[in-house]
């Protein structure tokens, strides 16, 4: 499983770090993710780190920019500054999280 270095808020126990799937929706596109977390084998309490809710934001922004370029989304130099477009030629309005790796993908990639 994993280490343990953190202590239960609840019970005070040790809690382990564990790597876990899930599939959640985001913005009507399913996705399934990877990330860390600490549990509870006791009472079943799952909490994050920071930095561990900081990647689980990257991890989520990273698969919905994959699933929408892979729907034949598009991504274009647009008034200075990249710019997704989905399917169906709509513009996405992109949280920064999601705005830093699009300019990074593309800045990295020699698009421009």
């Amino acid at each position: 499983m994993g280490k343990t270095n953190h202590i239960c808020p609840l019970c005070k126990r040790k809690m382990l770090l564990a790597q876990t799937t899930k599939t959640i929706t985001f913005r009507e596109e399913i996705l399934t993710i990877q990330f860390y977390e600490y549990f509870c084998v006791d009472c079943n309490l799952h909490v994050g780190t920071i930095e561990q809710t900081a990647a689980v934001q990257a991890v989520i922004a990273n698969n919905y920019l994959e699933e929408i370029l892979k729907k034949g989304g598009r991504i274009v130099w647009q008034e200075n500054s990249w710019n997704l477009f989905d399917f169906d030629g709509e513009g996405l309005a992109l949280g920064d999280t999601i705005q830093d790796m699009l300019v990074s993908l593309c800045d990295s990639s020699g698009l421009k």
